[in-house]
């Protein structure tokens, strides 16, 4: 059985955008990150949007190491943009990425769940990084290191 890897990205500190800018300065967020997700990830996967402000990424015939290479694409790329709206400034935007790979199968809804164990674990380690499942060492007083 071919491996199937899946990205979950969430924007960073999404709700500033709307509340400092306004709904529309968060719609212009949301449809840069979806583009460039949809102009990076290309035919190599299926991308879609998870509600709110998540998106997730499925990869066939991807390991997970190619899934976190692509991911650290997708993260600077999309953090590599300074974007404005109505003549204001609305700074970088920044993303974290949760990364899970099935090299043998099993069910998509515990694959799903592990990429997002993943992303909320890039989230509480800082945001704005890239987190693959199978390089978390969950072991009490675990460094990162």
């Amino acid at each position: 059985m071919e491996p199937l890897t899946c990205l979950m990205i969430d924007i960073d500190y999404f709700k500033r955008f709307n509340d400092e800018y306004g709904h529309d300065a968060g719609d212009l967020v949301m449809q840069y990150v979806g583009q460039t997700i949809l102009d990076i990830v290309g035919d190599n996967g299926i991308s879609c949007r998870n509600g709110g402000e998540e998106f997730t990424v499925l990869l066939p015939r991807q390991s997970e190491d190619e899934g976190e290479a692509l991911a650290e694409t997708l993260r600077r790329a999309i953090s590599s943009v300074k974007l404005a709206h109505a003549g204001r400034t609305l700074g970088s935007v920044t993303v974290s990425l949760g990364i899970a790979s099935s090299p043998h199968g099993g069910s998509i809804e515990t694959l799903v769940s592990r990429a997002d164990a993943a992303l909320l674990y890039a989230k509480v380690r800082g945001r704005n990084r890239t987190v693959a499942v199978g390089k978390i060492d969950m072991r009490i007083g675990a460094s990162d290191a």
